[in-house]
């Protein structure tokens, strides 16, 4: 999208930037951005009251006045001082121009609102004071931000400020932007200005307004919205970028060219026939759907296609809304999990490859976790240095972006200026929620009502793709989710692919072991897969089981005290593997869900049944020879207690052993009755009070308190990340990172940049209580040398506590 300069520049000589950007243009660029952008995405909050009109002025008043403060003599005698004098001079309240511009902004959008429909009590005079109060910061509970405005000595500051203006250099920067008498009137009426900010900001007054908002969530989007479009704009034009989409870029029919060029399209085994017949069930339904339906899911058995078959269905359905609607969306692809997302972006870069076969520019497909690249292409041939890739890459420039939970859900629930800037950027878009049953139970009401919301206001449309399809929305209630298998029940009774047996005896590690290697020994021909609960008992096992050396066995380990970049290694060997050694893998859970692998016998210590599902989809997955694989459920223990339970709330391991109970051998066609049950008995019985707790911070806009309660991933334990130094590579890594620390913050940032995907590749996150000594303070990381290695790290097993313990993934 490319925005409009609203105005030249004026021969008044303030400026904006050190680069010599003069004010007036950063702030009408500014405005033209988030006016355009409103205006194309269109989102639709006219249930909260606002009408069209108003916010576009909203938006555009939002850019014009979110640096206000920088028109004063302080700002601008900060701006172009030495380095000696600007230190002393950024401290100084009077250069400070975030509450005075918010102040103004709060004043001028209410005379443009009380001037287009004679109204006052509208809630946008405020939030457009929150807005631009924070757009250099992070956003912070909305009753909180009058606490400041109440000091006198804040509120003197500002009128200093305000009269240290030159008039006729005020007027010729707003001309034609802000009527005079508007500036006049502020200047005026600063104490007027200030006290109805606080009245406005009063819980008493603000919450009474909020209640008669029937959903939770429908201020904190509008809020978020707004922040991002103001955030983003601010951003790209102090970085001098304007960018445009390349909506001509994505076929529909990629993934149709690519099944045929593979051979997907075929139908010479069972498994391709029904591979096949889901593919066409689903794509079927594109033409035919009410777009007013925005929640979909696809619901089909593990192996059977669903990554291409989401992807083609999201290109497939952004070509339909184009032609109705002119709007061509952007495509959000979301994974669960760091260990699948590589896979993931290399079967998909080898679809988009057919219309990029040299390069596919970031424009079109990205790549976006804390270990991607920071390194932006366009399809114009545009270079981008790393500060300008970086604003690209987090605000999610590109058609089609494969990212994480972590970065969706953290941007949807955030108070985080680094993480909303992107926000906006969901409007109209199709969102792809893949292996969507890791997301945790107790945040499924949150989810449900926070996703209805964002789908009906920002008119996203979303895809739950599973397995094992979570409560989070009920086929059972019209109208809340539509299944794009419609024979899905055929499809997972079509299937036989295991037997599962449930072990209810407990059994110690140590008899489980022995069992294991006798059967290694005796059923040579079989590859085996077993999943642990702690890392302790799966170096155990590992150990135990790779001493007994055997030449036509591969021993492999997995877990996250492996470094990124050897784990990866490890993930694609056992995936594209053509040796012919039979495989023996001792993991913890981070292979249960997407990894593509396929192994004839699985063990898996006690778990819940959607994780038990998960990992039963690594065991014959391609239907071998009509021969059945194996998924056997053990409960393992030590002397004290069941592994299990280090892992896992009672509460789903109890629900998970009522529906097995009775069912010694169960087939492949059975999964699907059962997990709907077992979600059944989570959603009946399940704790909503994290989510509720959650929807009440959302209703009243505690930013702030939202960003210390909501956690996707909890962290029952503190953690450290430490660097391991593992081969000459890593010690020339650790030594850039270290001379990196010691320059100044920008320089620091910007060169660290640079490195950052390669030196994260050599990080682990382990127990605090086990690596305490391996901090350094200085550098805010932990490290093991070369020297160390022996001590500290093993090259198979990974990080290597001194105290001993049972650790955890």
């Amino acid at each position: 999208m490319k925005w409009e300069i609203m105005t030249e520049s004026s021969s008044c000589d303030i400026f904006s930037h050190t680069d010599g950007k003069k004010l007036r243009d950063h702030l009408t660029s500014v405005a033209g951005y988030c006016e355009s952008a409103y205006r194309e995405a269109k989102p639709d909050f006219s249930t909260l009251g606002f009408s069209h009109e108003d916010l576009l002025s909203f938006s555009r008043l939002l850019g014009i006045c979110h640096d206000f403060g920088k028109a004063t003599p302080f700002f601008q005698e900060y701006l172009f001082a030495d380095e000696k004098n600007r230190a002393k001079l950024k401290i100084k309240p009077e250069t400070r121009h975030g509450l005075v511009s918010a102040i103004f902004a709060y004043y001028c959008i209410r005379n443009a609102i009380k001037n287009k429909s004679g109204s006052e009590s509208s809630l946008l005079p405020f939030f457009g004071f929150v807005l631009v109060r924070r757009h250099h910061g992070d956003l912070i509970n909305f009753f909180d931000e009058t606490a400041d405005i109440r000091n006198p000595e804040k509120i003197e500051v500002v009128k200093r400020q305000c009269a240290s203006i030159h008039k006729d250099l005020l007027q010729a920067l707003y001309d034609g932007l802000i009527p005079q008498q508007t500036i006049s009137g502020f200047l005026q009426e600063i104490d007027a200005t200030v006290s109805s900010i606080i009245h406005d900001g009063k819980l008493f007054h603000l919450k009474p307004q909020l209640d008669k908002i029937q959903e939770d969530t429908a201020m904190e989007i509008f809020t978020l919205y707004f922040y991002s479009l103001l955030l983003e704009g601010d951003k790209l034009d102090a970085a001098r970028i304007s960018v445009e989409r390349n909506r001509e870029g994505l076929r529909s029919d990629l993934v149709d060219t690519y099944r045929k060029n593979n051979g997907f399209a075929e139908s010479g085994t069972p498994m391709n026939r029904l591979r096949n017949e889901i593919y066409e069930d689903v794509i079927s339904k594109v033409g035919t759907l009410d777009l007013k339906e925005k929640i979909y899911s696809l619901n089909v058995p593990t192996g059977t296609g669903k990554t291409l078959t989401s992807v083609s269905f999201a290109l497939k359905l952004r070509e339909r809304i184009f032609h109705e609607t002119g709007t061509t969306p952007q495509i959000v692809y979301c994974l669960p999990f760091m260990s699948i997302i590589d896979q993931n972006y290399e079967v998909i870069s080898s679809v988009f490859s057919l219309s990029f076969p040299q390069e596919i520019p970031t424009d079109i497909l990205l790549k976006h976790h804390h270990l991607a690249d920071i390194s932006y292409t366009a399809s114009d041939d545009e270079n981008y240095d790393e500060d300008a890739s970086r604003l690209l890459i987090e605000g999610w420039h590109s058609e089609f972006i494969i990212t994480t939970f972590v970065q969706f859900f953290h941007t949807i629930l955030s108070n985080r200026n680094r993480a909303i800037k992107k926000y906006h950027a969901l409007a109209n878009s199709i969102i792809i929620l893949d292996e969507v049953q890791s997301i945790p139970h107790h945040y499924w009401l949150l989810f449900h009502d926070l996703l209805q919301t964002l789908s009906r206001f920002l008119n996203i449309h979303v895809v739950f793709v599973t397995a094992t399809q979570p409560l989070i929305f009920d086929e059972e209630n019209p109208g809340e989710i539509k299944e794009l298998a419609s024979n899905k029940r055929n499809y997972f009774s079509r299937l036989d692919r295991v037997t599962l047996t449930f072990n209810r005896k407990p059994k110690l590690l140590l008899d489980f072991i022995k069992e294991i290697q006798d059967r290694i020994q005796t059923e040579s021909g079989k590859d085996f897969l077993i999943v642990l609960n702690t890392i302790n008992s799966a170096k155990e096992v590992y150990r135990e089981l790779s001493s007994v050396l055997a030449s036509d066995t591969d021993y492999v380990f997995l877990s996250t005290h492996i470094i990124p970049k050897e784990r990866l290694t490890r993930i694609r060997a056992l995936r594209d593997s053509t040796d012919k050694k039979r495989k023996v893998i001792v993991s913890t859970q981070l292979i249960e869900a997407g990894v593509d692998i396929d192994v004839d016998v699985v063990y898996r210590d006690m778990a819940p049944l959607d994780s038990i599902n998960q990992i039963s989809g690594r065991c014959n997955r391609n239907n071998r020879d009509d021969v059945r694989g194996e998924v056997q459920i053990v409960t393992l223990k030590t002397n004290k207690m069941e592994l299990c339970k280090f892992i896992y709330p009672s509460f789903l391991l109890d629900k998970t052993r009522i529906v097995l109970e009775g069912k010694d051998n169960i087939n492949e066609q059975q999964f699907l009755a059962l997990n709907n049950q077992y979600f059944r008995l989570v959603k009946e019985l399940h704790s909503e009070d994290p989510a509720q707790d959650c929807l009440d911070l959302i209703r009243y806009l505690k930013f702030s308190a939202l960003h210390d309660t909501f956690h996707l991933i909890e962290n029952d334990y503190p953690k450290i990340d430490v660097f391991v130094e593992c081969d000459d590579t890593a010690r020339m890594l650790w030594q850039k990172f270290v001379e990196i620390k010691s320059k100044p913050l920008p320089e620091r940032r910007k060169d660290f940049l640079k490195i950052k995907r390669e030196f994260l590749d050599h990080v682990i996150s382990v127990p605090e209580k086990y690596a305490k000594c391996l901090f350094r303070d200085d550098l805010g990381i932990g490290h093991i040398s070369q020297e160390e290695l022996k001590i500290w790290y093993n090259p198979e097993t990974g990080f290597t506590p001194n105290d001993g313990g049972t650790m955890i993934i």
